[in-house]
């Protein structure tokens, strides 16, 4: 007799037993009859179906969820070995007649009988079965297909009238183009459905930015939003469970090594966009400085971002039960309508990242990120009409909210004796009180704005200068010196490039030096002065790229050619829809597996890509059904 059908017989024999115990008589006689063959689908329930022993085996779900006699349901549990915590799901297929208590009364006879040196975990042991779960067709279902087939059909509409006006076009374009304006293009309903035309809109995605200074920003935008999406993919999947947790958190495992690290690191995309969320907001501002418009400034905002997530937001709570299934994705979906059932409206709008309390138990709770970017552009006005009033008075006032937020994050890690490691005991009021809130996570916004400041007092002194009246001495004296200031600039912006190179390279490898140590080696005083200050230098590492390549146009190396490569630009406007979209779909993916992960670095760089790439698609579906529909649209209704 082999080792697995000793195993088989062990738990069989093992149930039996547990079965005596069990409350449920109904449940024993029909877990008999399957041992028994008296059940003619005994065999697959029992033999095949059912998970052969912990850890961490789900049984085959697809072949118990056809058995008419049987359903799946999946223990998860916490084992305490020698004072360590190890969590496991277990996967049995059993008689319709067994409930969740019956399963964990079992579970626990089954671990005290065969697992003496062990004892469950203090975390109360969760039984969820599959059939527990069913998608209804509900009103507000029926309400999101409505909107996708309205927009849908505004797309396909206004791509049909949009092909036979080019194919009525005369051959003279811009008399035709008059005299559509002065006729048919005045009336709204043409407006309308050629915003939503997919003509319009992919040449909206693939022109270029007219400002050749900022092409670099597209690659530092789409890199961030696949580094995020690389971090998600990790935690999201760790959620559902790995089979070989030992891969990450063993003593020797990924956690503790330094190329771990970037992974970890990826918090750090998220300031990457904050800066450049301040940055571009004050620039902009700056530009239009004459025609500023608070009224506008806002309408813009929220109607740049609130249809879009609306659309997800929708699509999220309405339609998620019907996009996949497996042994643990009704759980996902139970979360979901918990979550979203009580807290969407914080999500909707952009308080998600104070309500509800405990991080993570938001409606969609990666959109807490959404939350602290509309505060801050809230408050945004008061840096600018402080800048437009004194340069000086504006420049000192962000600063001040700088060193303020500096503070705060330090007094709040003693407060709470916060220690910087994301998978100890203190974790929790890391993400809840540090991690989300604004009032710690400013600094990179208010350093974008500050170099926005600074740039256009550089560009301002520049314009004076070429306004004044100078000589034929000066001139000729500024010709000799020009070769000379060009070789000073270039090694000027190229010490800057190394020095925010290592500034944020330093930042992303300094926790190794904890990490290593499961989190033991730093003292709170140590994790103060890395939290006070990784935002504030990450911002100020991304100001230094993004200046020498701004303020030094003419400047070649391989960074700047690398962030201005052309594929970036189309990329670039589809990161608000992939940002929304990616962690819907890793979620779908992750808890429709029929096994744990079974993870190796590899593994996780390929499944990060697969979900990047599938997080663009659908993110592109999102920017011509909803996202750069409403831009058109706001731009006619502004004009």
């Amino acid at each position: 007799m082999n080792l697995n059908n000793q195993i088989i017989i062990f738990i069989l024999i093992t149930f039996y037993f547990s079965l005596i115990n069990c409350d449920s008589e109904i449940c024993k006689q029909k877990y008999m009859e399957a041992i028994t063959n008296q059940n003619p689908e005994g065999v697959e329930m029992i033999f095949l179906a059912t998970g052969q022993g912990i850890p961490n085996d789900l049984g085959d779900y697809d072949l118990c969820t056809i058995l008419e006699t049987a359903h799946h349901c999946v223990v998860s549990f916490g084992l305490n070995v020698s004072g360590i915590i190890k969590n496991f799901k277990w996967g049995f297929c059993i008689p319709k007649e067994c409930t969740q208590d019956d399963v964990s009364d079992v579970v626990s006879l089954y671990i005290s009988i065969f697992y003496s040196f062990a004892t469950v975990s203090d975390q109360p042991m969760d039984v969820f079965c599959a059939d527990t779960f069913h998608p209804n067709v509900s009103i507000g279902v029926i309400i999101t297909l409505i909107v996708i087939a309205a927009f849908s059909f505004f797309v396909l509409f206004g791509t049909f009238l949009k092909s036979n006006q080019n194919q009525n076009q005369n051959q003279n374009q811009n008399q035709n183009q008059n005299h559509l304006k002065k006729s048919n293009w005045k009336t709204f309903w043409i407006h309308f459905f050629d915003s939503f035309a997919l003509q319009t809109n992919w040449k909206k995605l693939i022109q270029k930015h007219p400002d050749s200074t900022l092409k670099h920003l597209n690659g530092i935008r789409v890199l961030s939003i696949f580094w995020i999406i690389y971090g998600h993919t990790f935690v999201m999947q760790l959620s559902f469970g790995y089979n070989n947790e030992a891969f990450y958190f063993g003593d020797k495992g990924q956690i503790h090594r330094l190329p771990f690290q970037f992974l970890f690191a990826s918090e750090f995309a998220v300031d990457t966009f904050l800066f450049l969320s301040g940055f571009l907001m004050a620039h902009l501002a700056f530009e239009r400085r004459k025609s500023f418009n608070i009224g506008l400034f806002y309408f813009h905002r929220f109607w740049r971002i609130l249809p879009t997530l609306g659309f997800v937001l929708l699509v999220f709570i309405f339609l998620s039960p019907f996009l996949g299934n497996g042994p643990y994705f009704g759980k996902l979906i139970e979360f979901i309508h918990h979550s979203c059932g009580n807290y969407w409206y914080s999500s909707l709008f952009f308080f998600s990242n104070f309500y509800p309390k405990q991080f993570g138990q938001q409606c969609m709770s990666w959109v807490w990120y959404l939350g602290v970017d509309t505060q801050f552009y809230i408050i945004s006005p008061i840096f600018l009409y402080s800048f437009f009033y004194s340069p000086l008075f504006g420049l000192s006032l962000v600063s001040s909210f700088i060193i303020v937020s500096i503070a705060l994050n330090f007094w709040i890690v003693h407060h709470w004796n916060i220690n910087y490691y994301v998978f100890g005991e203190f974790h929790e009021d890391l993400d809840d009180r540090i991690y989300s809130k604004p009032h710690t996570r400013i600094p990179p916004f208010l350093v974008g704005c500050a170099l926005a400041m600074f740039l256009y007092l550089l560009k301002s002194k520049e314009n004076n200068q070429i306004n004044q009246k100078e000589n034929d001495e000066n001139q000729i004296q500024k010709s000799k010196s020009k070769s000379k200031s060009k070789i000073i600039s270039e090694i000027i912006s190229i010490l800057i490039l190394l020095a925010s190179l290592t500034l944020l390279i330093a930042i992303i490898v300094i926790p190794y030096d904890n990490y290593k140590e499961s989190g033991t080696k730093w003292s709170v005083n140590t994790s103060a002065w890395y939290i006070g200050f990784s935002k504030f230098g990450w911002g100020i590492g991304i100001a230094g790229i993004v200046f020498i390549y701004y303020y030094y146009p003419t400047l070649k190396s391989i960074v700047k050619d690398f962030l201005s490569l052309d594929i970036w630009t189309p990329l670039a406007k589809l990161t608000y829809s992939s940002y929304l979209v990616h962690p819907f779909v890793i979620a779908i993916v992750s808890y429709s597996s029929r096994i744990l992960h079974n993870h190796s670095t590899l593994a996780l760089l390929y499944n990060s890509t697969v979900n990047g790439i599938l997080g663009f698609f659908f993110g592109l579906v999102v920017y011509f059904l909803i996202e750069r529909p409403f831009m058109n649209i706001e731009r006619f209704i502004i004009e």
